[in-house]
């Protein structure tokens, strides 16, 4: 239940803990949760993440991130339905007990993401990624120093167009066929490693500062 107290959606003061949980779950109930036109969309990557995860559960877990996330995306007119939705929101689903309350977590995870890619220029953007290439492959970082190639030449320019031109020049059926291909993600690793690049920044910056 640390997710709730994470993500802000639980006070600290449990004084008025079971008044607030009723309105969240009365919030929930009138939130429309219906099939429409993504749903389908929403059951094909469910099921292959399912396969890809084979976690054991006895509750339904299919139907709760169907219900989750198709109520995000009737409540949240502003933010399209993207697969990755599936895997964010299966945290929620297998470690929060009461369906509103993984509900309710989701919703403030991917308002969050939304609103801080939103503000984000592209030279941010570039930023950041800099600093992911020279602390994650620091010897092909060191050999673009070498030979003189300006990453911020290409990097805004890769990021921001490649992937975009290199879809559009495909079909339907051929995108659909480029994406599943993409390798898979293992988010704990991915996780566990962000905090390693993270931990090992803000060292350098401690390191920087005492000199």
């Amino acid at each position: 239940e640390v997710w709730l107290y994470l993500l802000g959606i639980q006070e600290s003061d449990r004084s008025k803990e079971v008044s607030t949980q009723k309105q969240k779950q009365l919030d929930y109930d009138q939130i429309e949760k219906d099939p429409n036109e993504m749903t389908k969309r929403v059951r094909g990557e469910i099921s292959r993440y399912l396969r890809k995860t084979n976690i054991e559960s006895s509750r339904n877990i299919p139907q709760l991130f169907e219900d989750i996330i198709s109520a995000y995306c009737n409540h949240n007119h502003r933010v399209e339905y993207y697969p990755a939705m599936v895997n964010l929101c299966a945290p929620f689903v297998y470690s929060v007990k009461r369906e509103c309350d993984a509900f309710f977590c989701f919703e403030k995870l991917i308002n969050t993401l939304d609103d801080y890619n939103s503000n984000r220029s592209i030279n941010e953007s570039v930023a950041s990624f800099m600093t992911l290439f020279r602390t994650c492959i620091p010897d092909l970082y060191s050999f673009f120093e070498e030979e003189e190639v300006d990453i911020k030449e290409w990097a805004a320019s890769a990021l921001q167009f490649h992937l975009k031109e290199a879809l559009e020049e495909l079909e339907q059926s051929e995108i659909r066929t480029l994406l599943m291909r993409l390798p898979p993600l293992e988010m704990d690793q991915i996780v566990n490693e962000a905090f390693n690049i993270r931990h090992e920044i803000l060292e350098r910056e401690i390191s920087d500062d005492s000199l």
